[in-house]
């Protein structure tokens, strides 16, 4: 199997240009037999009509001796070869008047009808041609050796073939030349592609090249830009690791530093509980980020499918229900009667954004404080609505909540700033749209989830 391109080309045009060319061959000695057969056929009338009217005046009258036309001049003499292939004969009723030396000298070719017929004789194939003449009573027959007719055509196709034949090296010198100008901007390409460093990721240019390769190219810098944005995720990544975690790491090594087994009770108690509390925001935040990182850069491989959110909003409100309980807060659930079920939905990534705003709402929430979850339907939507009696966000920075780690000024629960940040990028993966109001009597926060149900 060839896998060069280039050579795939040069084969194949050189295939097609040969086949076309035999085939050219083969048509011109159809259309050249054909012409042949025309020409010595009016060539047999007219020679039929120049021996009528040269005999038909001077025959012998009846009992004297067959006029016998002599016979051509030997080899080597005026003449032509093919003189000896072209016979006549003259009729005068059933008897022979005049003939060629080479004519048969017993009985006709063929039919003495009028025309043109195909026999047989002594082996070989005669073409005839009859023209009678009533005004004396005569009926002239002329007769040509069909192989001079084949050694004309056989001539002219071999010699048409053997010109075609002639031009193939020289034509697969040009294909071989205008195929590698026409791969040469495949070359460059390849070229510029190769000399590139791993962090050059600007697009190929698209001016200066065959319209065959836009596509190629601007598949090429696609694939280049969506690189580009992964690898930008990946340093922003980490470099917010890097930002976010090194507090949290500072804390706990304080605490643990904090564990002095000569201290007394009291104060190795404090550093224990202020210990577990810096690892559980450490864990949260390195969650979080996995989280979003995921969001980011796997979107594509999460599955689509439907998606029942009522399923999913009791799930997350059962698993985060005892953490609501160890703050003893009032936390409620309201859902429709009907299904809601979303047509193209990423089940997983859902989940995680239900997750994230049931644990803001119990985190931020003081201890007996009401969380409320609605989920409602309306005009091809689902509207879910997660409302709290936390401390709130102002207005002039509800905007800001959805930016990675921004956190408010003064809240006092330890948090990364992350939850918000990986509401707003499912919502991006599901064409939905997000508010924040304060919530009931102007308290807490009320954030509102509006996603197409097809």
């Amino acid at each position: 199997m060839i896998t060069s391109l280039r050579l795939r080309l040069i084969v194949g045009l050189l295939a097609t240009l040969t086949t076309l060319s035999v085939l050219d061959s083969l048509w011109s000695y159809r259309d050249s037999y054909h012409e042949t057969e025309e020409i010595f056929d009016a060539h047999l009338a007219q020679y039929a009509r120049i021996v009528h009217n040269l005999l038909a005046d001077a025959l012998p009258r009846s009992g004297e001796p067959m006029l016998v036309w002599p016979a051509p001049l030997e080899a080597g003499a005026v003449g032509h070869p093919y003189e000896r292939k072209l016979n006549f004969q003259v009729w005068q009723g059933e008897r022979l008047a005049a003939r060629s030396a080479s004519a048969r000298s017993d009985q006709p070719y063929g039919s003495l009808r009028a025309g043109f017929q195909n026999v047989r004789d002594t082996g070989s194939a005669w073409r005839v041609f009859t023209l009678p003449d009533p005004d004396h009573a005569l009926t002239i027959q002329v007769a040509e050796r069909g192989d001079v007719r084949g050694e004309m055509a056989e001539m002219i196709a071999r010699r048409t073939l053997s010109k075609n034949l002639a031009l193939v090296p020289l034509t697969a010198v040009l294909v071989a030349w205008l195929v590698s100008q026409g791969l040469a901007p495949l070359k460059t390409l390849v070229a510029d592609i190769a000399a590139r460093r791993p962090d050059r990721l600007d697009p190929l240019p698209l001016t200066g090249l065959p319209a065959e390769l836009g596509p190629i190219i601007a598949a090429i810098n696609e694939l280049m830009a969506r690189l580009d944005q992964a690898l930008a995720q990946e340093r922003r990544f980490t470099s917010d690791a890097a930002h976010e975690l090194r507090t949290p790491l500072a804390l706990v090594r304080l605490q643990i530093e904090g564990l002095n087994p000569l201290a007394d009770e009291a104060s190795r108690e404090l550093a224990h509980q202020r210990l577990l509390r810096g690892i559980d925001r450490l864990s949260r935040t390195v969650s979080q980020m996995l989280q979003l990182a995921r969001l980011e850069q796997a979107a594509d491989q999460l599955t689509t499918a439907p998606v029942d959110l009522k399923s999913l909003l009791a799930a997350g409100v059962a698993e985060l229900a005892p953490a609501a309980l160890t703050k003893d807060q009032d936390l409620s659930l309201e859902m429709p009667a009907e299904a809601c079920v979303l047509a193209h939905g990423r089940a997983e990534a859902i989940a995680i954004m239900l997750r994230n705003l049931l644990d803001n709402a119990i985190r931020y929430s003081p201890r007996e404080g009401r969380i409320g979850v609605t989920l409602r339907m309306d005009e091809g939507h689902a509207r879910l609505a997660v409302e709290d009696t936390g401390p709130g966000i102002p207005e002039a920075l509800r905007e800001r909540v959805w930016e990675r780690f921004f956190r408010p000024p003064g809240m006092e629960s330890p948090g990364s700033g992350l939850g918000l940040s990986i509401v707003r990028q499912v919502l991006e993966l599901h064409r939905g749209t997000a508010r924040t109001s304060p919530g009931k009597d102007g308290h807490g926060l009320r954030v509102e989830i509006r996603l197409p149900l097809r």
